[in-house]
């Protein structure tokens, strides 16, 4: 009767679980949410081991946070489990807990623990049931996780389809479009749209400086053509192509909301940037819908964005340079026509009725005389007039002598009519240089001391040109009375002079504050003469 009872017994606990691993089976089978699945197994791991608590630890992707799942009699489960984990996995010396790893195709996705387990330890076939278990628990993790990188793969394909549709957009916006403020407001525009900003502004590099030159949005107008200076995050954008999320605006960017324009909390920059050239940046600030910050998605979207937009700026900006190269070119043209034909028309002319009145004076009319006198007279000035005009219009030396004589002669006129005085540095060398560069720095630094005469009241005044490694360097400084960088005054070149340095493919710089004096700084491809 012993045996018989004993035998009954066995095979009591064999259907019991049978049964158990039955409806874990089953469970698995019908699907479902992976947690309501691992709860289900782990139940049933508790039911056949005899174990007073069980858990699964999991690795999160990609953060790679690990996440628990219980299943006990009590509240102490995690207490217990961190406790008995800090000598390492597998069965402690006690036999206390047993830790069985959960892996599909050789890749662990996390580990069942059976913890407390019943007097008699863990049988055979409760360590065989738990095995089983945990490979019945790799499955719906397997599943989850070909889930997530699919969902994954899934949003890495739509916002590389929203970033070619913005590139795609962006060139159908400007396609064709050559006028650099049209093109300036579409990107503004759409850049805004992309990532839901409540302010945009394209600001463009111009030397060491960042001008606003359009905005949409909330913005203060006033704030448009404002000279930002190069910050550390203007400077790392520009120069590294890396967009920056900003949380601290004037901050970080060291400038104020009346200088930008705009007050805000958070900020995107990209970078406008095209074949190495840094030509500006695109600001979005503050996102009105779930902002005001901006997410990766934005980021990516708005680097996507800004380099179809550079390409735009790029283009429309040359297309201007070579148009307003071609206007310079014409008025140099017309300069020199006018140049030659007042010399050999007028001033001839006038050569010639000097030397009849001169002839005049020969007569003994007294009255006469003195008519023809002061006639004279006002003819000498005249033709010293007409002679100054043709060297403004075209400076005769800088085609039969060269740059340097056109240059010391500028800067005797200006000393002898201004009565500043001018010490002048020309290190040349000895190849000629192109004559269309003779001719812009010969310009720049007429301009330069012209406006001297006019506007800085200055005692002395020092030129220096110098080439040094196929650069040619050009400085005009003078001790006068200066004035604010950022609001020079009127009449005194400074687009005229920018745009012909830029036009040479050099940079042009002022430094000046009030009472300190000006330094006019250019700096060109020394092209020699072909």
């Amino acid at each position: 009767m012993d045996a018989d009872a004993s035998l009954s017994g066995v095979d009591g606990r064999d259907r019991l679980r049978s049964q158990r691993m039955l409806e874990a089976s089953r469970c698995l089978a019908g699907g479902g949410e992976t947690d309501a699945i691992l709860e289900s197994l782990l139940r049933a791991a508790r039911q056949l081991t005899g174990a007073r608590h069980a858990a699964i630890a999991l690795r999160e992707e990609p953060a790679g946070v690990e996440r628990l799942l219980f299943s006990g009699e009590d509240g102490d489960a995690r207490r217990r489990l961190s406790a008995l984990r800090e000598g390492g996995p597998q069965a402690d010396r006690k036999n206390a807990s047993l830790e069985l790893p959960i892996a599909s195709r050789g890749e662990r996705l996390g580990s069942l623990h059976l913890i407390d387990p019943p007097a008699q330890g863990f049988d055979a076939d409760g360590l065989e049931a738990a095995e089983l278990l945990a490979g019945w628990a790799s499955l719906p993790l397997a599943q989850e996780r070909v889930r997530r990188l699919a969902e994954r793969r899934l949003g890495d394909a739509e916002r590389a389809s929203r970033a070619l549709e913005a590139t795609t957009s962006m060139a159908l916006a400007v396609g064709g479009e050559t006028d650099l403020n049209r093109v300036l407001e579409a990107i503004a525009r759409r850049a805004r749209a992309l990532v839901e900003a409540r302010t945009v502004v394209v600001a463009l590099r111009e030397g060491e400086r960042l001008e606003i030159v359009f905005a949409t949005g909330e913005f203060e107008p006033v704030a448009l053509g404002t000279r930002l200076e190069l910050t550390p995050s203007w400077r790392r954008v520009l120069e590294s192509g890396a967009p920056e999320r900003l949380g601290m605006v004037a901050a970080e960017l060291g400038v104020s909301a009346r200088e930008l324009g705009v007050e805000a909390r958070s900020a995107l920059l990209a970078a406008l940037r095209f074949r190495g050239r840094e030509l500006g940046v695109i600001a979005a600030f503050d996102r009105l819908q779930e902002g005001p910050g901006f997410d990766a998605e934005d980021v990516g979207l708005m680097v996507s964005f800004a380099s179809s937009a550079a390409t735009a700026v790029a283009t429309a900006q040359s297309v201007a340079a070579e148009r307003l190269r071609n206007t310079i070119d014409s008025a140099e043209r017309e300069r020199g026509r006018w140049a030659r034909e007042l010399h050999d028309e007028t001033l001839q002319g006038l050569g010639a009725l000097r030397v009849l009145l001169s002839s005049a004076l020969s007569r003994p009319e007294d009255g006469l005389r003195s008519l023809v006198g002061g006639a004279i007279d006002q003819l000498d000035g005249e033709i010293a007039n007409l002679r100054g005009l043709i060297a403004e219009l075209r400076p005769v030396a800088l085609d039969q002598l060269g740059l340097a004589a056109a240059l010391e002669g500028l800067a005797d006129h200006h000393s002898a009519v201004s009565g500043f005085e001018v010490n002048a540095s020309l290190e040349l060398g000895a190849e000629s240089l192109h004559p269309e560069l003779e001719s812009n720095v010969y310009r720049v630094v007429q301009e330069a001391l012209t406006n001297v005469a006019k506007h800085a009241d200055a005692g002395s005044v020092v030129i220096d040109l110098s080439r040094v490694d196929g650069t040619l360097n050009v400085l005009v400084s003078d001790d006068g009375s200066g004035f604010s960088a950022t609001q020079p005054p009127p009449g005194f070149g400074l687009v005229g002079m920018r745009e012909r340095v830029e036009l040479a493919g050099g940079e042009l710089e002022v430094q000046s504050a009030p009472g300190a004096g000006t330094t006019v700084m250019a700096r060109l491809p020394a092209e020699t003469q072909p």
